[in-house]
């Protein structure tokens, strides 16, 4: 556990030393006399990232940001590159709570109890869902632990593909109870409707989680026929925030060790995706902040045991 005050973002790459406003050492020696305005002619920026780590556009210790700045890279914590899938398995969630909803009223008040069963079902199979991805009352206990509660048991529901094989199921058995029951027109078109988006939905995702999980079984074959004698000695190396037998490698780290030699780079959601299938931990596999003993707030990022990753290097496919 690290506090905010004092934690930095790991370096995957020696930073070179920071722009300081007293100027340059040598013929470039002066007192601050206005907005920085960069490096004066002659003198690149030094370091790999001119003074800034890679993640977040963030400044190292000691670094100084001057008045006009780059535009912020989105790195490997950014999540701002790909969309965020979880707000369209929400709304299909929502889709599915509803239709199961209103379809269950109408065959209730017809006396249709085996198919109001099914709705029920249906309705409480599209909230486990939609606890799964809500973007309202994260913080909450209840939540939080229901969350990790159905991540530990009903693993298949954290992933992509799983989540797609579940959309596409219960889009279909929603349209198909309140079509052959319904006699209604408003009501069928109204079931195509909501039945439509949780299929579409479900579609999509089998189809990236494929193509993602093919990209990653690319890697792990990669690292297998490179460093399958190895890897335990590589994980030390890159392990450098959490160190040790009980650390693990954080989604920065990971990206670098694949990177480096294997050469497969991941965006923000990949990242975020593969941590979810590989850690075996729920409690590691995303960011956590918490209050330190002091009143300060700490940050405990995602990471991969060394269990976890030789397992994922020396085994098969892994679906995310």
């Amino acid at each position: 556990m690290y506090s905010t005050q004092n934690y930095e973002q790991p370096q995957t790459q020696p930073a070179g030393p920071p722009y300081a406003y007293q100027g340059y050492q040598g013929n470039h020696q002066g007192h601050y006399q206005g907005p920085y305005q960069g490096p004066p002619a002659g003198h690149p920026p030094q370091g790999p990232y001119g003074g800034y780590g890679q993640v977040g556009n963030m400044p190292h210790a000691g670094g100084q940001p001057g008045a006009q700045q780059a535009q912020p890279q989105k790195g490997a914590l950014g999540f701002a590159m790909n969309p965020d899938w979880s707000q369209y398995f929400f709304a299909a969630s929502c889709s599915i709570m509803l239709g199961s909803f209103i379809g269950g009223l109408c065959l209730f008040f017809s006396f249709e109890l085996v198919d109001f069963l099914e709705t029920c079902y249906l309705m409480l199979f599209g909230g486990v869902l939609a606890l799964m991805d809500t973007p309202c009352f994260k913080t909450m206990k209840t939540v939080k632990d229901h969350r990790e509660y159905f991540s530990k048991y009903i693993g298949i529901l954290t992933r992509v593909t799983g989540k797609g094989i579940a959309f596409l199921f219960l889009g279909c058995s929603l349209f198909s109870t309140l079509w052959d029951n319904l006699e209604s027109t408003f009501m069928k078109f109204l079931a195509f409707v909501l039945c439509v988006l949780p299929m579409l939905v479900g579609v999509a995702a089998l189809v990236i989680g494929f193509i993602k999980s093919q990209k990653l079984n690319k890697a792990r074959e990669a690292l297998a026929s490179q460093i399958s004698d190895s890897i335990g000695t590589l994980y030390d190396q890159y392990a450098r925030t959490y160190p040790g037998l009980h650390g693990g490698l954080t989604m920065v780290e990971f990206g670098d060790l694949t990177d480096k030699l294997a050469g497969f780079k991941w965006e923000d959601t990949d990242l975020k995706l593969i941590f979810n299938a590989l850690v075996s931990n729920p409690a590691w596999r995303a960011n956590a902040t918490g209050f330190g003993s002091h009143g300060g707030q700490t940050i405990d990022l995602a990471r991969i045991p060394r269990e976890d990753l030789l397992g994922w290097v020396r085994g098969g496919i892994v679906w995310l």
